[in-house]
């Protein structure tokens, strides 16, 4: 611009030099003496001026521009910088956090695929416990069952006596004989194993408490049930007495749920019902049969098929509104309520409560009952009491009333149980059934139950605790795995096929096989109780008795119970060594009852003359030390004791120099003799008529010795499969069956 201006000053100075006067001069003359080209030369100049004033405006925008650019770069250079440094801090810092919300996300997305994981795993977990749960319920169900039939078979000979006075006495076995016996008109006085009070606590003033009494025969209990049965209503010493079946709480509620339907039933024409065990009403209505096993289907199959229907109440409040009925509440009064009830012919249980929405309909009452009020509404009068019905005599109605209760819709805003609450409740009902299970199954018929109690293991098995009768199994175990059926093993005989497999009983270890066998020897249970106690059918029962008793047989009769000389006098106890030291066995016979054969040869071999029966009669012998060393088989009852003697085979085990310590009955003094074996016997009474002092003294000493033996012959039959008459079916094995349980004996401690 300085430039420009100094250019601008040098220019003007030219043109205003000292010649001026005569450079105008000469100029107005040229313009004068040529006009045109002054006016020319007069224009020029003033173009030039106006592109001097373009150009310095040109110039001065330029350079202001540059100046205003130069001053804003200066004075913006600091604040751009300081912007500079601040996003490049805030880029920093946008990148850390990136990095860390990456790094949340990454940690985000392995916990949403662990939670993915886990979740599947508790859903299969889940499905897993509700399978669990399931199957414990089956079983829980399976064992409720069983535990429920073996205790009514437990109670198939209890009976229920109600309205016995409660007096000193009242209870008793005779007491109650004497009573069924009078009440009932029998001929035979009935035998009673024990009878009690029920266990209810007595209420002072209330009425007595029932007598829970238990029938030795079960014949007996049906023909007391059905005596009380058709001679109803029954009275004893001026009272009134009734005679039921002792039932199980849960099939005595499952048959009273039948009360009302049966109720109803009665008396109605071409109608036949009647109540089956447990709990199965069959109804035979117009040569239809029906059976039911729930209540509420009996109840509708009776409203649709057999009750007429003028003798059904259809009253519908919101139906039958403009006929001008009412529907009334069932009086608060507890009096007038049970009249109530009474009238209607209805009983409180499973079919009918009475709640706030029972009503009776205003047709059962009679019009002076029914007062009007001045809104219009029915009341009825104090005390009213329904009394209009159209049902006959002796007929029942149905449900007069129709109440209906508020029903609740579904909430669907509840949200549904988290996974770990499902999971939760899984575990506590797996809990729960498990600690039902074991219950059950410590009540569930089997060894483990008694292993802890040596009474039980003595009453059951024979044995005098559970560590002697584990030993004994457990040195049979070897050859028991390898056990051969007896009936399977007579059939292979008969062929060349030889055996590959042992015995194996459905779902039964060889130990519980043991123990049934067991049971079936010293309880003498049958085998249907058996078969259930076992959960196994009766011909599994039958073959793993006789298998077992061949195999017992075999086994034990191998070992040496046949002791020597030398061991017998270095075991003999003080009682014999002082009186007869040289005494090796102790015998007596008894004898078992048969059952009676249809072939009177068999008869008359088999009858006993000494108990009056058939019998089957067997040899026993003792040691002096109280263990059974000798038994001989079963031969029929009328073998005398010599030719049993001679029959069974002891005489090959004595040895010269024995003695031997029987009853006065055995005269056998003569085949001892050909051995050169003595015979002790209570001396017979002489020519004199009487005993010498020397000679009741002798006959004590024997009889007090000899009485061991008696012992141990009611060991043998405290095995009680012998108590009864055995079924000639039994006759197959019987002998295996004596010879075990005989032999067992020796397992249960010392004699004295």
């Amino acid at each position: 611009m300085a430039t420009n201006l100094r250019k601008f000053q040098y220019t003007g100075a030219a043109n205003t030099s000292p010649n001026t006067a005569g450079s105008h001069t000469a100029t107005n003359t040229a313009a004068r003496a040529s006009p045109p080209q002054l006016r020319s030369a007069n224009v020029k100049p003033e173009m030039d001026a106006k592109s001097l004033k373009l150009e310095i405006l040109l110039s001065l925008k330029t350079e202001i521009s540059a100046v205003i650019k130069s001053e804003m770069k200066n004075a913006l250079a600091d604040d751009f910088d300081f912007l500079k440094n601040e996003l490049q801090a805030l880029k920093a810092e946008v990148k850390n956090n990136t990095a860390a919300i990456h790094s949340e996300i990454d940690q985000v997305k392995t916990t949403v695929r662990d939670m993915e994981t886990g979740l599947s795993t508790w859903s299969d977990e889940v499905v897993t416990l509700r399978n669990t749960v399931n199957s414990l319920k089956t079983e829980v169900a399976e064992l409720r069952d069983k535990c429920e039939d073996m205790e009514g078979r437990a109670r198939r000979c209890n009976i229920r006596i109600l309205g016995v006075p409660e007096t000193p006495g009242s209870n008793s076995t005779t007491s109650v004989s004497k009573l069924l016996r009078e009440a009932l008109q029998l001929d035979k006085d009935v035998l009673i194993d024990r009878s009690h009070r029920s266990l209810a606590p007595r209420k002072p003033g209330g009425k007595p408490r029932a007598i829970v009494a238990k029938l030795h025969y079960y014949q007996d209990c049906v023909e007391v049930l059905n005596q009380a049965r058709t001679r109803a209503p029954l009275w004893y010493n001026g009272e009134s007495i009734a005679i039921f079946p002792d039932y199980t709480t849960r099939v005595a509620k499952a048959r009273a749920a039948f009360t009302e339907v049966r109720k109803l039933l009665h008396n109605r024409q071409n109608v036949r019902f009647g109540i089956l065990f447990p709990a199965r009403l069959r109804v035979t209505h117009n040569g239809e049969e029906k059976e039911f096993t729930d209540a509420e289907k009996a109840m509708t199959y009776e409203r649709n098929h057999i009750i007429p229907a003028e003798e059904r109440c259809t009253s519908y409040q919101r139906k039958d509104s403009d006929k001008k009925l009412s529907f009334h509440r069932f009086p608060s009064d507890p009096k007038a309520c049970r009249e109530w009830i009474v009238k209607i012919r209805r009983d409180i249980g499973p079919h009918f409560q009475i709640t706030d929405n029972t009503r009776v309909c205003s047709k059962h009452f009679t019009q002076d009952c029914i007062v009007r009020s001045l809104t219009g509404l029915n009341r009825l009068k104090q005390g009213s009491v329904p009394t209009v019905f159209t049902w006959r005599t002796l007929q029942r109605s149905q449900r007069s009333n129709n109440g209906f209760g508020a029903l609740q819709d579904h909430d669907y805003l509840e949200m549904p149980p988290s996974m770990e609450e499902q999971l939760y409740a899984a575990q506590k009902e797996i809990a729960r059934l498990t600690k039902e299970n074991v219950h059950l199954r410590s009540q569930q018929f089997c060894l483990q139950r008694f292993q802890c109690d040596p009474t039980m293991i003595m009453f059951h098995t024979g044995f005098k605790d559970y560590e002697t009768l584990k030993a004994l199994y457990l040195s049979l175990q070897p050859t028991a795995q390898s056990l051969v059926r007896w009936s399977q093993m007579q059939r292979l005989s008969k062929t060349e096929q030889t055996v590959t497999t042992g015995f194996r009983a459905h779902d039964m270890c060889l130990f519980d096989q043991f123990f049934l066998f067991l049971c079936r020897m010293r309880q003498g249970l049958l085998s249907a109780d058996l078969a259930v106690r076992f959960n196994v059918s009766k011909a599994t029962v039958s073959r793993i008795c006789i298998t077992w008793a061949n195999y017992l047989y075999f086994m034990l009769g191998t070992l040496p119970v046949w002791p020597s000389r030398k061991a017998v006098d270095d075991l003999m106890p003080p009682c014999f060594k002082k009186t007869f030291p040289k005494t090796r066995v102790v015998l007596d016979c008894t004898e078992i009852h048969v059952q009676t054969a249809s072939s009177k040869v068999l008869n008359t071999v088999t009858y006993s003359h000494y108990k009056g029966t058939t019998t089957l009669k067997s040899l026993i012998g003792i040691t002096p030390f109280g263990s059974v060393s000798f038994v001989s088989n079963l031969y029929t009852g009328s073998i005398s004791d010599k030719e049993i003697t001679k029959e069974s085979g002891i005489l090959k085990l004595l040895e010269p120099g024995d003695e031997v310590m029987a009853d006065k009955g055995f005269l056998i003094r003569d085949l001892l003799g050909d051995i050169d074996v003595s015979l002790v016997t209570p001396t017979f009474i002489g020519p004199s008529g009487q005993f010498s002092k020397e000679e009741i003294a002798h006959t004590q000493e024997i009889a007090r010795l000899r009485i061991h033996v008696e012992r141990a012959i009611r060991r043998i039959k405290e095995y009680h499969i012998f108590d009864g008459v055995l079924p000639l079916s039994l006759c197959g094995s019987v002998n295996q069956m004596w010879t075990v349980c005989a032999l067992l004996t020796n397992l249960q401690g010392p004699l004295f």
